[in-house]
């Protein structure tokens, strides 16, 4: 899987790719009443999860600006109606919307699998911590589970009941 990652730039121009096949495929379909320029609020939010920053808000910009060109070539070249130029700069507002939302949600996981990388090494720590004290103990301690499986065993426990393998399950 690491061989077919591809780069940011290779990420960027498919992005960039899909805009402008979904832009030419709504003008072929009628303009902006096909319903087809909506599909980009999908491409726009995934440029969003994958890029941070000004790149991020490039990708709706672009769109955007396929939107508005659209729908003002549609109308000065197929006599469609100029109403439609308003619509587009709303889907235009709407992408920048999605983008920005997005941007926040992607941000707010790397932040949170960030916390989970740091609970986790301080769980596995507390817990070496936890077995390195019941090892040191004098009073033998066992911990089983509900099934009496041998869950935690420390060193007096062993002497205690004469075996020196760890490995021997209790029960």
């Amino acid at each position: 899987l690491q061989r077919h990652r591809l780069s940011q730039k290779q990420v960027f121009f498919t992005l960039l790719t899909d805009i402008l096949i979904q832009a030419l495929l709504m003008f072929c379909s009628g303009g902006l009443s096909s319903g087809l320029g909506y599909l980009m609020l999908v491409t726009v939010a995934v440029g969003a999860i994958f890029f941070t920053g000004q790149l991020a808000l490039l990708i709706p910009a672009i769109a955007s600006i396929c939107i508005i060109l659209e729908s003002i070539v549609g109308s000065a070249v197929f006599d469609r109606d100029s109403v439609d130029v308003f619509p587009a700069g709303i889907l235009g507002v709407l992408l920048f919307g999605s983008s920005l939302i997005f941007t926040k949600l992607s941000n707010a996981l790397v932040d949170a699998q960030q916390v989970i990388k740091t609970t986790a090494a301080l769980s596995a720590g507390l817990q070496e911590l936890n077995q390195m004290i019941i090892d040191r103990m004098r009073t033998g301690i066992i911990v089983v589970d509900n099934n009496r499986t041998n869950q935690q065993i420390n060193t007096a426990a062993r002497e205690l009941m004469g075996r020196r393998d760890q490995d021997n399950p209790l029960i």
